[in-house]
């Protein structure tokens, strides 16, 4: 697996998720949409999986397939397919911010491409990122994600945009080449103008 890490405690079939990602789901769920779609959100989920969220501490590491329960959910209880590309467009700012300092755009885009690997890490167990080519304006990157399902890469791509506008590129665009679905991995080509 690529940059992956993986303890005793990991399934060696499917990554762990930090449970601060469970959490920012319901978060931003809540203030989009609302409490009721919220709570529409926790009804929609498996009883199992809904039991198990209520109780997550953002510092621990809980199975993928909670997170996929919830992407599901979400994506059921608004209606709305782009759900989670929308999630990861939208929280990719305030991530890159908190990670790169208060004016991303001053960092040079191989610095965001360098640190692509530990935010990976600090979110997901068992999972990694590899770049396979950069040049200017493109990208091709291929991410490993062990029991991911399509809601996820969803967000990973559009966490990938938003993340790409947050350090002022333009025109920006994720598509993936291959993998995605319940592969277990994604190659992505990311295009952009600017920087």
């Amino acid at each position: 697996m690529l940059g992956a890490t993986v303890s005793a405690t990991t399934d060696p079939v499917q990554a762990q998720v930090r449970g601060i990602m469970i959490s920012a789901t319901l978060e931003y769920v809540e203030t989009r949409w609302g409490e009721d779609v919220r709570g529409a959100v926790l009804e929609a989920c498996r009883p199992a999986i809904a039991g198990a969220i209520r109780s997550v501490v953002d510092g621990g590491w809980y199975p993928v397939a909670w997170q996929n329960g919830l992407d599901a959910a979400v994506v059921e209880a608004t209606g709305n397919p782009d759900a989670l590309y929308e999630l990861g467009h939208d929280t990719a700012g305030p991530t890159i911010r908190a990670e790169l300092g208060r004016q991303p755009h001053m960092v040079p885009l191989e610095r965001l491409f360098e640190r692509s690997p530990q935010l990976m890490r600090a979110y997901f167990e068992g999972a990694g990122c590899e770049e396979l080519e950069r040049e200017r304006g493109r990208a091709l990157r291929r991410y490993e994600g062990p029991g991911f399902a399509q809601t996820l890469w969803d967000r990973f791509r559009g966490s990938l945009v938003g993340m790409l506008e947050a350090v002022g590129c333009h025109e920006v665009d994720a598509v993936i080449r291959e993998g995605g679905g319940e592969s277990g991995f994604m190659l992505v080509e990311l295009r952009w103008r600017g920087r």
